[in-house]
């Protein structure tokens, strides 16, 4: 059994998780609705979390199939809904029942991510804050849309989440996501700033600390949609000295993913996922069907009506996953392959071959002249 490669090998491995995909799996068949798929830096201050309470973190991982080594890239991507079951079982199994709110304050800006931030403070007002904001929050959560609706005196801030009230998680991620968009306006609006109302979808009673955070606020459950509101004189606001602050701290080039949303169609939505399992071996077809949500058989027989079979879409995932080592790390053959799933790296060389009609050192050498 092989070990996995370095974290800068699988670091660089996963970036690039917005391809689409190749040739291999282009086509003008129908396509099926994407899979929910969220960056992996959202769910890493849970997990935190329950290591620092000597809590059973692995085996709720391999519960819900995450990947093992999700701190070694928050930038991978993973399956919205396998991050829900995650949080919803951290929740009950530590009689937490605030931890999405608790999370969201202790550790907002490490989930929201420097792509974001840097993104967001870049506008020299709030509404544009709110406008780039709402482009690239898609980039860490395809499911999440975040938008504004103007009212007479007022702006709702609302937020739409991938998957509807009473599916495990939803509660805790809620919490998440209206705190993020808090800390978001208080960019431009101050370290200080709350909401004059949060309207919640999520029906349960709002959690004592949640009045301890934001005692100005008056809070709504139960209600059709989720949204922060405020007054509509705040959106000439600039960027205010905790804004600053943050902009600072701030890496001038953030690294990571680009801005798109990750994907907009089923088996690329797939790829991406599957793409973080590849440094633990090739991803069995139990694995994706459980990840798409659906049997192995009416996972095949779906992939079929669009052309494909997933032991092709699987070599099309680790091609990908191959070509952006050899391009932009000085990984050995070796590593590649173990970063890809190959427990042998002339299984890989050939595999590779087959698809770019050249050995692994041949397409480095090519691509660096």
């Amino acid at each position: 059994m092989w070990r996995r490669p370095l974290k800068t090998i699988i670091t660089l491995m996963n970036r690039g998780t917005t391809r689409t995909g190749g040739p291999a799996i282009e086509s003008d068949a129908k396509r099926m609705a994407p899979i929910p798929v969220s960056r992996s830096r959202s769910l890493l201050p849970f997990l935190d979390f329950g290591y620092r309470r000597r809590m059973p973190v692995d085996r709720w991982l391999e519960q819900c199939r995450l990947p093992s080594y999700l701190h070694e890239d928050p930038d991978s991507c993973i399956a919205t809904a396998a991050r829900w079951k995650c949080v919803s079982l951290m929740a009950r199994e530590s009689d937490t029942d605030d931890l999405g709110l608790r999370i969201a304050h202790d550790s907002v800006l490490d989930i929201m991510g420097p792509r974001v931030l840097s993104g967001v403070v870049r506008e020299p007002t709030l509404l544009s804050g709110i406008e780039a904001y709402a482009r690239l929050i898609r980039g860490e959560s395809s499911g999440t849309i975040v938008w504004p609706s103007l009212q007479e005196t007022t702006l709702h801030f609302h937020l739409k989440k991938a998957f509807e009230p009473g599916t495990p998680g939803f509660r805790q991620t809620e919490w998440q996501g209206l705190m993020l968009m808090v800390t978001m306006i208080r960019l431009f609006a101050g370290r200080e700033w709350q909401p004059d109302l949060m309207s919640m979808r999520s029906s349960r009673a709002i959690p004592s600390l949640a009045a301890e955070l934001l005692p100005d606020t008056r809070f709504e459950s139960g209600r059709p949609s989720a949204f922060l509101s405020f007054p509509r004189t705040l959106l000439s606001t600039g960027l205010s000295d905790y804004g600053d602050e943050v902009k600072k701290s701030l890496p001038s080039a953030p690294d990571g993913p680009s801005d798109a949303v990750p994907t907009v169609e089923f088996e690329a939505s797939l790829q991406q996922i599957l793409r973080a399992y590849l440094p633990e071996g090739y991803p069995p077809l139990s694995k994706a069907a459980e990840i798409a949500g659906m049997s192995r058989r009416t996972l095949q027989r779906r992939l079929g009506e669009n052309g494909h079979t997933y032991s092709t879409l699987v070599a099309r995932t680790r091609f990908d996953a191959a070509v952006d080592l050899l391009t932009k790390t000085g990984a050995t053959s070796l590593e590649v392959a173990m970063a890809t799933g190959y427990e042998d790296p002339s299984h890989f060389a050939r595999a590779f071959k087959r698809i770019a009609g050249c050995t692994p050192r041949e397409y480095r050498s090519r691509q660096a002249a």
